[in-house]
């Protein structure tokens, strides 16, 4: 891998995730939820113990006393995860530059190909971590400094929200093991690593099992819902199967033919990058065939796992590997050019909706109207869509789109109430900084006695 390749990658990844931020992808699905909660509350939003988010989402609690602009709020919002594959490949050619830079192969693999069918869920955390896993890995695999541990301590620290991590750091510790270094020299930094990583994989282990205890304050009942083969299925059909699948087969198979080192094997897997970039990018053409990718999360850590397998099998071949960087840099344009395509989409999207919301005579603007705009069965056909319409308003929204009917009970009720989400209510009033003050709205709508206009 060619360094000079390696630095335009990551910048071409940077560029990706800065327009990426632009567009509002980052609001999709859950994200305009949590983005709603954490400026109306003034506290980042953590979802029970996933502590990630608290330490993610200040910058945007501090830039919303202060704005209102929707895209440098939704930068505040999501460049901690539109970065991440940036900085996780960053990372990992950091780790792996000196010693076995043909490594970088399988992050570049791992991180843009295995993640890529999923990654338009931005700040979903299971994505996130399985994209952060990578440095970890390879720094398990190949001598390192004691700055280099120490980044790979605060990379394994980011394993922790998410129960996943339990399997990311599984991985890496095994993978520590299958390659105890021969030069005496290196011995006592992979004794330090293997230790590190253990500690690592037990705080993760605990961590999963008090979030697994029924009746306990930070009881992941939704997980416990997930962990079942019913549910596991379903999301295998609806986020898996089919064109992403057969995308992440081609992927999977130009790794292979990249890891047997044939004379002919590299330009035929750049082909089969090539074609998993086609299948892809018309998976993408249609926003309805993609609006099921929030489901693909569940299963990002199993079809990884070719790759890790690859990187660990290279480590342990411990021979010098051909140039890779035509093949690096057909997976990092396929990602580029899927996520891209996604975020256009959302952005033309956004504009339906918006017409949509002016275009309808009330302020109280029903599901229906979506369907009028084309938006049923779309990425935006989500919960999620009341607090983007929300956030898209500024701090005194106009307009309030009710997703379902208990968004609609809400305001009818006595008092009444602003659904974030069915089970997330709060007072037509603002929040502490002045976010979603939805007391004019209510009073020319309703014309309640109790609401006043500030």
């Amino acid at each position: 891998m060619r360094p000079r390749v390696v630095h335009v990658l990551l910048f071409l990844l940077t560029l990706t995730a800065l327009a990426v931020c632009w567009s509002g992808l980052p609001m999709i699905w859950d994200g305009a939820y949590q983005f709603a909660a954490t400026v109306y509350f003034q506290e980042p939003y953590v979802y029970l113990t996933r502590f990630h988010t608290w330490a993610l989402w200040q910058p945007l609690v501090l830039l919303s006393r202060h704005t209102e602009d929707f895209a440098l709020l939704t930068f505040a919002f999501g460049l901690p995860f539109c970065l991440a594959p940036a900085l996780s490949l960053a990372a990992s050619w950091w780790m792996v530059r000196r010693h076995a830079p043909g490594l970088m192969l399988w992050a570049v693999l791992g991180v843009c190909a295995a993640g890529l069918p999923g990654q338009v869920f931005i700040i979903n955390d299971s994505m996130w971590q399985q994209t952060l896993i990578w440095p970890v890995l390879l720094g398990a695999l190949v001598p390192t400094t004691r700055l280099q541990r120490a980044a790979l301590a605060l990379l394994g620290i980011c394993q922790l929200p998410h129960q996943v991590g339990v399997l990311l750091l599984g991985v890496a510790f095994v993978a520590a093991l299958l390659v105890r270094p021969r030069e005496p020299g290196t011995r006592g930094d992979w004794r330090v690593k293997i230790a590190l990583l253990a500690l690592l994989l037990a705080l993760a282990v605990a961590k999963a099992v008090w979030t697994s205890v029924p009746g306990g304050a930070h009881y992941d009942s939704y997980a416990a819902q997930q962990a079942t083969w019913s549910a596991a299925a379903q999301m295998w059909r609806e986020g898996v199967a089919g064109m992403p699948l057969l995308g992440l087969a081609c992927m999977w198979a130009a790794g292979g033919l990249a890891a047997s080192r044939r004379g002919r094997a590299m330009p035929v897997a750049v082909a089969l990058a090539a074609v998993a970039g086609v299948v892809w990018l018309g998976w993408n053409a249609a926003p309805e065939r993609w609006s099921s990718a929030i489901h693909y999360r569940r299963w990002v850590m199993p079809l990884a796992l070719p790759f890790f397998a690859l990187a660990v099998i290279e480590a342990r071949r411990r021979a010098p590997a051909p140039d890779r960087s035509a093949l690096a840099s057909t997976v990092v344009a396929v990602f580029s050019l899927a996520l891209l395509m996604q975020a256009a989409t959302w952005h033309s999207l956004t504009a339906r909706l918006v017409a949509a919301m002016e275009a309808h005579p009330s302020a109280i603007v029903p599901h229906k109207a979506m369907d009028l705009a084309g938006l049923r069965g779309t990425p935006m056909d989500h919960w999620g869509v009341t607090c983007y319409a929300m956030a898209l308003q500024g701090r005194t929204p106009r307009k309030y789109l009710a997703f379902d009917p208990e968004c609609a009970a809400a305001l009818e009720a006595e008092p009444p109430m602003i659904a974030l989400w069915k089970s997330r209510l709060v007072p037509p009033s603002p929040g502490p900084a002045g976010w979603f003050d939805h007391r004019p709205m209510m009073r020319a709508r309703y014309n309640y006695p109790g609401i006043t206009t500030p």
